[in-house]
């Protein structure tokens, strides 16, 4: 007898949950992923979902490994470590543009997702080639997860906190020290440019700011 006839519910792969949950925000945005659409999606209940899964939070977590496991960045072609940055944020910034709702997943929710720490041992590896101590890593590291990025992420509308905005610009002094507050400063001029322009000036600012702190 088949298991349709003796009433047996199909199983569901995790895998199978998480690419219907991308599909499903890439179409109607990530405020539409929920664990009944998703469910419904999927073609079971909601509750079957929780065998796979173990909550809202952990589902957005699958998407955006799933997401960030698609990045192409070739790093081991890159000869230089400011070609290599620029990849990088290139890489990133491609990711943003296809999928937006992934800027959600990782500035707001409260885990790190394990392919998210792999983009960045990338990064951390480029910043090692530099010549950067430990400090300066970890400063530069810090520096590109919440401006940077935040920056990158605001051009595809995910809003950028605008609070105790610096309204003078950035000096080449100021390099050294970048923070959210200069760097915000900065947004709404980046926002005249271009898509293109304004990632080139991002990737220029963020290098020129690491040889700033390789002179200290």
């Amino acid at each position: 007898m088949s298991e349709s006839k003796m009433g047996r519910k199909p199983k569901y792969s995790r895998d199978t949950i998480v690419m219907e949950a991308v599909a499903h925000a890439d179409e109607f945005g990530l405020d539409q992923v929920t664990m009944a659409k998703v469910a419904k999606r999927v073609g079971c209940t909601p509750m079957a979902l929780y065998s796979h899964v173990e909550n809202h939070d952990a589902l957005l977590c699958a998407m955006a490994d799933q997401a960030l496991s698609e990045l192409d960045g070739d790093f081991s072609r890159v000869s230089d470590w400011r070609e290599g940055v620029r990849l990088w944020l290139q890489t990133l910034w491609q990711a943003s543009l296809k999928r937006p709702w992934l800027v959600e997943v990782i500035m707001v929710n409260e885990r790190v997702t394990l392919q998210w720490l792999k983009f960045n041992e990338e990064l951390l590896a480029l910043l090692e080639s530099a010549g950067m101590n430990d400090q300066q890593i970890a400063e530069s590291l810090a520096m590109v997860g919440c401006i940077a990025v935040g920056a990158i992420f605001q051009a595809t509308k995910f809003p950028f906190p605008r609070s105790g905005v610096v309204e003078s610009g950035l000096s080449q002094s100021d390099l050294g020290q970048l923070d959210a507050n200069k760097w915000a400063a900065l947004v709404p001029y980046l926002h005249q440019q271009t898509n293109d322009s304004f990632l080139t000036s991002i990737e220029d600012l963020l290098i020129l700011s690491f040889e700033a702190k390789l002179k200290r």
